[in-house]
């Protein structure tokens, strides 16, 4: 029986989208233009209660990482494990104390 190696696959984030597996679209120039035509119209009739809103962007999958937020790399990250991350447990049910005694135990600092 032949074994084969199977290459270890690495994944960081997706520096192109941060992480997020979409990217911000710029406003069309449709909504732009009824936008400020609709911030006219008020500011010409000041009898309607609220100004237009400026309108939110929509996203486009991530073309790089295909919208997963990673990619692959030939390495893996390197941890420092002389400096441990603060941790904050919040509540005091199972689970908070739970994760306070592992990290007590582990000797990581929490608030």
């Amino acid at each position: 029986m032949i074994k084969t190696q199977q290459a270890s696959n690495h994944y960081t984030i997706c520096l192109n989208c941060k992480g997020l597996g979409e990217k911000s679209r710029k406003l069309s120039k449709k909504t732009k233009l009824q936008y400020q035509k609709d911030l006219e119209q008020f500011n010409l009739n000041k009898t309607a209660s609220t100004a237009p809103t400026l309108p939110k962007p929509s996203f486009l999958k991530c073309l790089k990482c295909d919208g997963s937020g990673l990619t692959l790399t030939a390495n893996s990250i390197k941890t420092n494990t002389d400096i441990f991350p603060h941790i904050a447990i919040i509540g005091a049910g199972i689970g908070g104390v739970a994760l306070a005694v592992a990290c007590l135990h582990r000797g990581i600092p929490f608030t």
